[in-house]
């Protein structure tokens, strides 16, 4: 379990890395099996980063950008955040691709 301080360090470090990139968006992990997970996030690296924890923490990282505050509804269940400088449609179809 994580300690107050430790939550606060993680959603202000979240928050920056939001404002580093050019695309955010939301993805429900709870249909998403973990080994699906592990070669998205293992083939983005140095694209891209996932931002997995709870998601009353993901809705503060949100509502820490005025950009991202829409995205705070689509936060269902176990979620994370996807950053990333691509374009969003190359996301979504290298997301498809990998399944």
């Amino acid at each position: 379990m994580l300690t107050r301080q430790q939550k606060i360090e993680f959603v202000n470090k979240a928050s920056e890395k939001v404002k580093q990139y050019k695309t955010v968006g939301v993805v429900a992990l709870a249909a998403v099996p973990d080994r699906l997970l592990q070669r998205v996030r293992n083939t983005l690296k140095g694209k891209g980063e996932f931002i997995i924890g709870r998601k009353n923490s993901l809705e503060r990282v949100l509502n820490s950008n005025e950009a991202t505050k829409p995205l705070v509804k689509e936060l269902t269940g176990t979620s994370a955040i996807v950053l990333t400088n691509d374009d969003p449609f190359e996301l979504y179809g290298f997301s498809r691709a990998t399944r």
